[in-house]
């Protein structure tokens, strides 16, 4: 039984043959909907690769994932997602390296400087960054995408969040923001990254 589980391929198989004996009986559930948006998000991927100019492979593959969160309905309304070129500044005038995607707030965050598809926000505003990566497949890469996770994170921002409601002020504290590194692979082992994760 234990060889049936030793690469990825074989646990998606499993998964897969689970999903299509519960798809007979009744609605399949959000875990299969998951299933078939990563076959179709892992087949773009492949067929990306086709692309040369490595910043345009890049943006594609990005886009695969912006389009994802903005088209397929999982998202909530009150959340954006960035397009372009994205950075974020704080009230001291710090800025943030440029973010592959950002996530923020869509009522209430003005747009500090929009330049040729390249975009300011205010890090108050700011839910959390995703760094997207082809492949994870060294420490350099890895070391990468936690940098421009720990630029956002590091920005000064305020401790509270203040919004109204009627006549009504509610004061909460000001979320730090999250860091997602998305990759389409991984040529390291789930051990390793964890290591260069801990030094980090």
């Amino acid at each position: 039984m234990k060889e049936e589980f030793k690469d990825r391929k074989s646990l998606d198989d499993y998964q897969k043959k689970i999903q299509t004996l519960r798809e007979k009986e009744r609605f399949s559930g959000i875990n299969y909907q998951f299933i078939l948006i990563e076959e179709q998000m892992i087949k773009d991927f492949e067929r990306s690769a086709s692309i040369k100019h490595p910043g345009d492979k890049g943006n594609s593959r990005e886009n695969f994932i912006r389009n994802f969160l903005t088209t397929s309905g999982y998202l909530p309304k009150k959340y954006a997602v960035s397009e372009g070129s994205s950075h974020i500044i704080s009230a001291t005038g710090h800025t943030s390296d440029q973010t592959d995607l950002l996530i923020y707030d869509a009522l209430n965050t003005p747009k500090l400087l929009s330049l040729d598809n390249i975009q300011f926000f205010p890090v108050e505003t700011v839910y959390g960054v995703i760094e997207v990566k082809s492949n994870l497949n060294s420490k350099e890469t890895v070391f990468d995408a936690l940098n421009k996770i720990k630029s956002f994170k590091g920005l000064k921002r305020s401790k509270t969040s203040s919004k109204k409601l009627g006549g009504l002020t509610i004061t909460t504290d000001a979320s730090e923001g999250f860091g997602i590194i998305f990759a389409y692979d991984s040529s390291l082992k789930w051990k390793t990254l964890i290591e260069y994760v801990e030094e980090f």
